[in-house]
């Protein structure tokens, strides 16, 4: 937050919006940042495993807040940035 309060008082003309889902947000901006096509990537997730899947699921998007937070904090590293690799359709 305090690094957020520092960019916007550098540049006062921006404007930064959260959300919990796409759901809270309007049609134009569910267009211009998911839907339309020129500026999305849509990439493909293969699935190994099914029930290490399905337990990571239940963790990340249950209603077990709590092991949901431990999950995120044991697991993941903000200091990471993950630029994922899209690759063109055919390409392994």
């Amino acid at each position: 937050d305090d690094e957020l309060s520092n960019i916007l008082a550098k540049k006062p003309s921006y404007m930064v919006q959260r959300y919990k889902g796409l759901g809270e947000m309007n049609a134009s901006q569910l267009w211009e940042t998911t839907m339309d096509p020129a500026r999305r990537n849509l990439i493909q997730v293969r699935v190994e495993d099914m029930v290490d899947s399905d337990k990571k699921t239940q963790i990340l998007m249950g209603e077990n807040v709590s092991l949901r937070k431990s999950w995120i904090d044991n697991n993941i590293s903000f200091d990471i940035v993950d630029n994922f690799e899209i690759k063109k359709d055919g390409e392994e």
